[in-house]
Order: C-alpha cells, then sequence, then structure tokens
C-alpha cells in the first residue's frame, strides 16, 4: 500500500480570498446578463458552491457535466466520453464552465468544441486550479484561481484516491518513499 502524507499548500484563508476576487471579476464581466454555470463535476463542487455564493446574482443558473477522457490508441489521441451531460439546452445561453484543475487543456479544449457546436451566445472558462506548464492543447482560460507546478493535490473537493476532498485547505499529496 501507498503510503503518503499531505502538506498544507494554500490555506483556506488564501482560498477565501481569491474566490471573493474572482467572483467580482465574473459580476463585472457578465453585468446585468444571464448566464450558466457550468460544473465539471466532483471536484469542482466545493469550489463551485463558494464562488457562485460570492457572485450573488440573480441572473445566475447553475447545472451539472461529468465528464472524462480515455484514450483513443487508434489516433494516439484522448476522446471526450460525456457520463452526465447537462439538464438543460445551451443553444444562445453565455456558459461559464467551471473545472477544479486544468493540465494539458485536453478535456477543456474538447468541452469548448462541443458547447460551440450547441449555439452557446458566449463560453468563458473557470478554473480552480491551473497546472499550466502541463498544457498541451492551446486553450484560453478567463478565470484562474491559482497557478500550480504539476504536483499531487488533495482537498477542497480535489482528490487523493477518492480521499481528502473535504479539507478546508489545498494540501500537497507528498508520496513516501
Amino acid at each position: 500500500m501507498e503510503k503518503y502524507h499531505l502538506e498544507e499548500f494554500i490555506s483556506k484563508e488564501e482560498i477565501e480570498k481569491r474566490i471573493t476576487e474572482l467572483a467580482n471579476e465574473i459580476k463585472n464581466d457578465y453585468g446585468d446578463d444571464d448566464f450558466v454555470c457550468v460544473g465539471l463535476l466532483k471536484g469542482t463542487a466545493v469550489f463551485m458552491t463558494d464562488l457562485i455564493m460570492k457572485i450573488n446574482s440573480g441572473k445566475l443558473a447553475i447545472d451539472f457535466m461529468t465528464v472524462s477522457t480515455y484514450p483513443d490508441k487508434i489516433n494516439g489521441s484522448e476522446d471526450l466520453k460525456v457520463v452526465k451531460d447537462v439538464d438543460r439546452s445551451l443553444d444562445g445561453k453565455n456558459v461559464l464552465v467551471i473545472d477544479d484543475i486544468i493540465g494539458t487543456g485536453t478535456r477543456l479544449k474538447q468541452l469548448k468544441d462541443m458547447f460551440t457546436a450547441r449555439h452557446t451566445k458566449s463560453l468563458k472558462i473557470c478554473t480552480f486550479l491551473d497546472k499550466e506548464n502541463q498544457r498541451m492543447k492551446d486553450i484560453d482560460i478567463d478565470y484562474v484561481g491559482f497557478k500550480i507546478e504539476d504536483c499531487f493535490v488533495a482537498g477542497y473537493g480535489i482528490d487523493y484516491k477518492e480521499l481528502h476532498r473535504n479539507l478546508p485547505y489545498v494540501a500537497k499529496v507528498i508520496i513516501d518513499d
């Protein structure tokens, strides 16, 4: 069995401060326009909840998706699999996709293409954590909570082996030798 320990990386206070800043940016950008926040489950649930509470706009709707990518061995790429789709039509809507971590950008690039094909009015992306140094796909991210190095993290909704989502901070996962 793998042994590891956690070291606090981003404190609860830092998270609260940054979410308030992000919420203000989003409010300013959308103004009085209606928009739909689409959260990518499971990791984004805590972040999205705290974020939309601070946006505090009556013009905001929410929905959720569960997606995954899996290797396409024939083409050497990754295919997007929609496990749970949104419950509403996004045709003509302003959409804000909210994710927990963006690494390679493959999943978000494919999602962006899918939402564009659904004729969204506008599409913006918000992520809690950005591992920009992993990026393999060119994708614009409109709102970034924190840029982090390439490391395993857990807490604040993000899991490590389906554990630690309930931590009120983000921890680095340190694998013990």
